[in-house]
């Protein structure tokens, strides 16, 4: 019987589905090593059980690495009008001198 490919997540203690392979079907026995990691995007047009190939904004990979928290921000460019541009870093920013000053 073929099968499609298919992806859950367990959030707050119940398994959604997060992607399904439309077209790909498998047939046999399959086995599979999973990747850990997800995606940190900022969107404000994705509703919650939405499934999508590319977010609509800049990304960050986070790799799972054992560890239950990880810490990661998104630094507005200073120069952009409203902060539409800038860029993902692993951590928190740093404060700058100006900022420590004050």
């Amino acid at each position: 019987m073929p099968t499609h490919f298919g992806v859950n997540q367990k959030l707050a203690g119940v398994y959604q589905p997060v992607y399904v392979d439309p077209q790909l079907t498998l047939i046999g026995s399959q086995s599979f090593t999973p990747i850990v990691s997800l995606i940190v995007f900022l969107s404000t047009t994705y509703k919650t059980g939405s499934m999508f190939t590319d977010p609509h904004s800049a990304a960050y990979e986070v790799m799972y690495s054992g560890s239950t928290t990880q810490t990661v921000s998104y630094v507005a460019d200073p120069n952009s009008p409203g902060g539409q541009s800038g860029m993902w870093i692993n951590g928190a920013p740093q404060e700058s001198e100006e900022t420590q000053e004050k």
